[in-house]
């Protein structure tokens, strides 16, 4: 595997010469910002260690959000416990999970990078391998940073902080997903067969098992 593999995605940049600051601190500054006005947020740009993870936070790039209050959220996973096998389907199915267990239960405003012309640019969810080492998982989402009335909701942002951590906490365990690994077989399958369709024709399958020819002349 390349420091690509297949997963065309601009990885968040931290500041430069910044370390992703403490969790206590990020805690701190949405307790401290609670209920004060919205330049008050400015306060919550950048990159925070999670439980599981690194979180950054920053302006969204261009035709990523729908509008002005649209934020980027990066959660960055140097280790995982997803292996590195069909990175490919890996990454569809943490997407997935994502849509199915995460937004669903954000409690703000959240959802997943949605491809543009810009694909480099919005990719939502890929993998880069150092040299050496395991893969890095990076999954971006777009969100609205929550208010009550007119002010920051430190506290209500806070609890979609607890539920990224849990997500994140759930990629990071190693153990079995009988989920993933149907996931990574289906897409196994499909890439074998369009290996295939260069040198064999399409051949389909109907519900009454009849076969379609390859050619228009009905012959197989």
């Amino acid at each position: 595997m390349d420091g690509n593999d297949g997963f065309p995605g601009l990885a968040p940049q931290f500041p430069p010469g910044s370390e992703p600051q403490p969790r206590s601190r990020l805690v701190a500054t949405l307790r401290r910002i609670d209920g004060w006005g919205p330049r008050a947020w400015r306060e919550v740009s950048g990159a925070w260690r999670l439980r599981h993870g690194v979180m950054a936070l920053d302006d969204t790039e261009s035709g990523v959000g729908d509008d002005e209050g649209a934020v980027a959220c990066h959660l960055v996973l140097d280790a995982h416990g997803l292996g590195d096998e069909e990175p490919v389907a890996t990454c569809d199915w943490v997407l997935r999970s994502a849509w199915a267990g995460l937004l669903p239960r954000a409690g703000i405003d959240a959802s997943t990078y949605r491809p543009t012309a810009m694909i480099q640019a919005t990719n939502a969810c890929f993998m880069r391998r150092p040299t050496t080492g395991g893969s890095t998982l990076y999954l971006r989402l777009v969100i609205r940073l929550p208010f009550a009335g007119m002010c920051c909701d430190g506290k209500r942002f806070l609890r979609f902080v607890t539920r990224l951590e849990t997500f994140a906490g759930s990629l990071s365990r190693a153990r079995e997903r009988p989920t993933l690994a149907a996931h990574r077989r289906a897409v196994a399958v499909q890439r074998a067969l369009r290996a295939a369709l260069p040198g064999r024709g399409l051949v389909a399958f109907l519900a009454d098992g009849s076969r379609l020819a390859r050619r228009g002349d009905g012959a197989a």
